[in-house]
């Protein structure tokens, strides 16, 4: 069964290593096939269609807004897998994630992780 799911988080990198990691992740990831989406188009990215969201937060660094839509496997599998490419490239990155019911309240548990 799908869910909602919030992805909010911060990347201190800078614009171009992001973008390759971040098609890399989207586009290979199962939780939402509409994911395979050019965000190279503008370093502040908005696209209301694919609920992504990255905007340049003046620290060279970036504020990103995913939803993700899968089951709790996949989200966390996302997950895991986007924080295990950001240790091995040691990037600065904290985010936390959480489901999201029908209603749009946040639902069940927050995770937060942020190392150095």
């Amino acid at each position: 069964m799908k869910k909602r799911f919030t992805y909010v988080g911060y990347i201190k990198i800078e614009y171009q290593p992001l973008i390759s990691l971040m098609r890399e992740m989207l586009i290979s990831s199962k939780v939402k096939e509409r994911y395979a989406a050019d965000i190279e188009k503008e370093i502040n990215y908005k696209d209301e269609k694919l609920d992504i969201y990255i905007h340049e937060d003046g620290n060279n660094g970036f504020l990103i807004d995913i939803e993700l839509l899968g089951s709790f496997v996949e989200a966390n599998e996302f997950i895991n897998n986007f924080t295990k490419k950001l240790r091995e490239k040691n990037i600065t990155h904290q985010f936390e994630w959480s489901g999201v019911g029908e209603n749009d309240e946040e639902v069940g548990e927050e995770y937060e992780i942020s190392f150095p």
